[in-house]
């Protein structure tokens, strides 16, 4: 053998970013084996084969197994190839689908928290324009455990549909009757908001139009006390409730120490008419 018309195992794997200890362990099992040795017993490999364990590489990084690559290999075609090749591309693309949702779960998480962080005066009660956004929803009765609980699990049910997680929350819907009467904790509808409804979806529209907002820092069983400040402010302000009330948590006790939940709550309105 010329010098340099062949590689060593330590060669070929610095060549490939793999430990040497791969390309013997391959060997052991007859999955990839050298071109020879040298008097001296040391592997050596040809420059073509450096191709083929790159090509041996992708597979496993594809996920073959090394069973079928190694059945693959005794009877290598290009048919055969093109079978194996397709068959775990289509697996590659599942798992780029899995990775894709997981990322638009934590980044959706990490601005949810974020938006939180900055928020400077939980008390202060914001008046904004919104657009009409419709909604998955489900009708639920929040004085009866096991019926809200059937709501909720159905809702579930529709956002694995649309892959909408936690990064876009369940929101709670008070009716306009309600807050008039002061029942602030009778929640009547479940939502969830969804971008892209299918045709023929059963939908509920958070109308366009004047909302104001408040945060809630506590528990569930605590809004009442909100609810009564940001009508106030509502009524301070020269407007009056003219639509339902929309809950959502903005941080959960997954991030708060306390155990406590912080909550977003808006409530649709219009200029009072005067007198």
């Amino acid at each position: 053998m010329e010098d340099k018309m062949y590689l060593t195992a330590g060669e070929l794997s610095d060549m490939l970013g793999i430990s040497k200890q791969t390309v013997l362990y391959y060997d052991r099992i007859g999955l990839f084996s050298p071109a020879g040795r040298d008097e001296k017993g040391y592997r050596y490999y040809t420059i073509p084969q450096v191709d083929e364990l790159d090509t041996v590489l992708s597979f496993r990084n594809m996920g073959v197994p090394l069973g079928e690559l190694r059945d693959y290999l005794r009877e290598k075609s290009p048919q055969r190839c093109l079978d194996l090749l397709g068959e775990h591309l289509g697996r590659i693309d599942a798992e780029l689908q899995r990775l894709s949702t997981i990322r638009k779960k934590v980044s959706g998480k990490i601005r949810q928290v974020e938006n939180a962080l900055a928020i400077t005066d939980h008390n202060a009660v914001r008046f904004e324009e919104r657009e009409e956004l419709p909604y998955l929803y489900q009708p639920c009765d929040a004085t009866d455990q096991r019926r809200f609980m059937v709501s909720f699990l159905a809702l579930c049910e529709q956002r694995k549909h649309y892959q909408i997680d936690f990064y876009n929350p369940i929101c709670r819907l008070v009716e306009l009757s309600d807050l008039k009467a002061g029942n602030f904790s009778q929640i009547s509808f479940l939502g969830a908001p969804v971008q892209k409804p299918d045709p023929g979806e059963k939908l509920l529209y958070q109308p366009a139009g004047t909302y104001a907002s408040t945060y809630q820092c506590g528990s569930y069983g605590d809004t009442a006390e909100t609810y009564r400040r940001l009508l106030g402010k509502i009524d301070e302000m020269g407007y009056e409730v003219c639509g339902r009330a929309y809950e959502s948590d903005v941080l959960s006790i997954l991030t708060n120490p306390d155990g406590d939940y912080t909550i977003h709550i808006a409530v649709q309105v219009k200029r009072r008419e005067p007198a």
